[in-house]
């Protein structure tokens, strides 16, 4: 998930597709303005339960462990069959979502027919748990067909800044590495990261990480550098949001803290999926409402940009997309 601020940049407003997808009670209110003349507009009803269903079979799709039918196959790939499988079955889920998002041909049509481009979506906070990027319009995936970014809707207070870069010309990035000491590909995520990024002219890096790290030394840090990139276990607390953030070897570094420093980064990057999920009844996962929560919960501090993930992510392929 990316969410941005809301600076423009004027020349390339008329490649950007705009998607705007607001809900009040049951109904959801979408417009689209892919840059043409016409911006389509549309109201429709869709419950809630619906909306969690969807979301429920991409979770189960994407949880390890989670039993597929091909898996009792015993002939050819077993890996290729099943990558097969969850592919197909991730087209219809998008198939589905495609079509409820925009129930106006018209509308579709010219998402389909659209060079491959930026999008933007607006959501309100509610819709974000739904993996709008995963929509299939019959040929491609949204996200596989365009730069997609999430404008989040809130309704809380989001303090004003006047944030710029701690060196005009010089891009700090702070690395946060497995601070717990319970994940060591989180580590090695953390040191090929700095050994990539140290390699680039006019970017300094810092990397921190073990339990040597405490919190006040964290948010010293943490002000003075416009990335951070932090690769951990994270905790979402759904009845205060604020209260969520990242654990610490000395405890648990909040959104509200970081709401309280002069100067809130530019961007986060939190790797840390897998701690953000809790269990819920049957061993089964709720990753979309942490990962979304958390995702909120920096933006409302003052975060300008967000990057983290819905769903589970093993350490090899966690450590790839951050790469």
């Amino acid at each position: 998930m990316v969410c941005q601020g809301s600076e423009s940049v004027q020349n390339m407003e008329k490649s950007r597709i705009q998607l705007t997808i607001q809900r009040q009670g049951e109904h959801n209110f979408v417009t689209l303005n892919a840059g043409g003349p016409m911006v389509y507009k549309s109201e429709f009803k869709i419950d809630e339960k619906l909306l969690r269903e969807l979301v429920g079979q991409v979770v189960r799709l994407t949880t390890p462990g989670e039993p597929l039918a091909e898996r009792e196959n015993p002939r050819g790939d077993l890996l290729r069959n099943e990558t097969s499988v969850t592919t197909r079955r991730l087209q219809s889920i998008g198939e589905q979502i495609f079509s409820r998002l925009l129930p106006q041909e018209e509308a579709r049509t010219q998402l389909r027919d659209a060079a491959p481009t930026d999008l933007f979506l607006h959501l309100d906070e509610q819709l974000i748990h739904v993996p709008w990027e995963l929509c299939h319009d019959g040929v491609d995936f949204l996200a596989t067909k365009f730069c997609i970014g999430r404008y989040v809707h809130s309704s809380r207070p989001i303090p004003s800044s006047n944030r710029e870069t701690v060196a005009p010309g010089l891009l700090k990035v702070l690395l946060i590495a497995d601070p717990t000491e319970s994940l060591p590909q989180a580590a090695q995520e953390a040191e090929q990261l700095c050994h990539i990024l140290d390699g680039i002219a006019k970017v300094k890096v810092t990397l921190l990480g073990g339990k040597l790290v405490s919190k006040a030394e964290l948010l010293t840090e943490i002000q003075t550098h416009d990335v951070v990139h932090f690769a951990g276990h994270s905790h979402y607390d759904p009845v205060h949001p604020n209260q969520s953030g990242w654990h610490l070897h000395g405890g648990l570094l909040t959104a509200e803290e970081l709401r309280n420093l002069s100067r809130p980064p530019l961007l986060v990057f939190s790797n840390s999926c897998q701690a953000g999920a809790t269990t819920v009844s049957g061993g089964r996962y709720r990753y979309e409402e942490e990962a979304g929560g958390i995702g909120s919960a920096f933006l409302t501090a003052g975060v300008w940009n967000y990057i983290g993930t819905f769903w589970v992510v093993h350490d090899e392929e966690s450590r790839d997309f951050a790469v």
